[in-house]
């Protein structure tokens, strides 16, 4: 169900709105999706989580890109919505399989729903995908948080740049 781009303007702020009310209609879908992703970012600058989430969510009824779903998906985990989070970094995968940082996060909404098996798969992903260290900390720091303290020290080691 498409949301009426007029009926959620309420959320914006007012310059935007007297913006959009004045060019909205010479605006492609992609622009307005773009304006909203902007938009709902200075709200996650403000604190207004809820606010951020409305202009995310506005934005992908004009056109459902990577940035609006992670964004949208950061927003839910500053709130601990994690389920949420989950789904919307899980579309995000579906745009983008190769990019690591979604499976990372995906794998760390995982692990705050207590689903450490699933967690431990997308890390492994992630690290398969990008053997950085903030994946191989990802996964380390996840195995800690259940106790597998056995499990956190294992795997490849890596040597940090500053030895």
């Amino acid at each position: 169900m498409a949301v009426n781009y007029t009926t959620k303007e309420s959320h914006l702020s007012l310059a935007l709105q007297v913006a959009l009310g004045h060019v909205k209609s010479f605006m492609t879908e992609n622009q307005k999706s773009n304006v909203l992703l902007r938009e709902g970012k200075a709200y996650v600058d403000q604190g207004d989580l809820r606010g951020a989430i409305d202009c995310f969510n506005e934005g992908i009824n004009f056109n459902p890109t990577v940035s609006l779903f992670t964004s949208r998906a950061l927003s839910y985990k500053l709130l601990e919505m994690y389920k949420e989070a989950y789904f919307d970094y899980s579309y995000a995968i579906r745009l983008e399989p190769d990019n690591a940082s979604h499976f990372c996060a995906r794998g760390l909404c995982l692990a705050k729903m207590k689903k450490l098996g699933m967690a431990i798969e997308d890390l492994d992903i992630a690290i398969g995908l990008d053997p950085s260290s903030i994946n191989y900390c990802a996964r380390a720091t996840t195995y800690a948080e259940f106790e597998k303290y056995h499990e956190a020290i294992q795997g490849e080691v890596l040597s940090p740049a500053w030895l």
